[in-house]
């Protein structure tokens, strides 16, 4: 299912991974709607934690590990997420910006443990799915709202588009 240069992640794995993730993070959390800060470097570990956090019914907020800690700290005050999930390589920079949220969590795909069953939750069309910053290139970032109906028309537009099918 992923790919990545240092791991990758069968259907299975990806959601055995994802459906962990996401128990881990209601444990955390709870099951109200929220926001999860990812703060991942790029393979197979960051596409499951989406995935995890979508079946929780919170949103994600993505952070990229190379950014200027001032322009994370930035986003984090504006997103307001409950939490920080992390990998490992990052587990340092998340503990400088854990001030700004109520959780900090590690992960790492490779300590996967055994499976957890997916969330038995209904998550309206009209939900967060994610956060997305702007470049800030005029100033500062600001942050877009995608709901998972948009989400699911962008993917019904493209696969459109592309002539995908069975």
């Amino acid at each position: 299912a992923v790919k990545g240069r240092d791991s990758e992640l069968t259907y299975e794995a990806l959601d055995r991974l994802s459906s962990r993730l996401a128990q881990g993070i209601l444990e955390r959390t709870g099951t109200s709607e929220g926001r999860v800060a990812l703060l991942l470097n790029h393979g197979a570990t960051v596409i499951a934690a989406i995935v995890g956090v979508l079946k929780t019914g919170k949103a994600y907020v993505p952070l990229d590990p190379s950014y200027p800690l001032e322009r994370l700290e930035y986003m984090l005050d504006v997103a307001e997420p409950e939490m920080i999930l992390a990998d490992r390589e990052n587990e340092d920079l998340a503990e400088r910006l854990g001030d700004r949220v109520k959780v900090l969590w590690t992960v790492d795909a490779r300590d996967a443990g055994p499976s957890a069953a997916d969330p038995e939750l209904d998550v309206s069309p009209d939900a967060l799915a994610f956060l997305l910053f702007t470049s800030g290139s005029t100033g500062k970032p600001k942050a877009f709202a995608h709901t998972h109906r948009n989400v699911l028309a962008e993917t019904m537009n493209y696969t459109n588009g592309a002539h995908i099918c069975e």
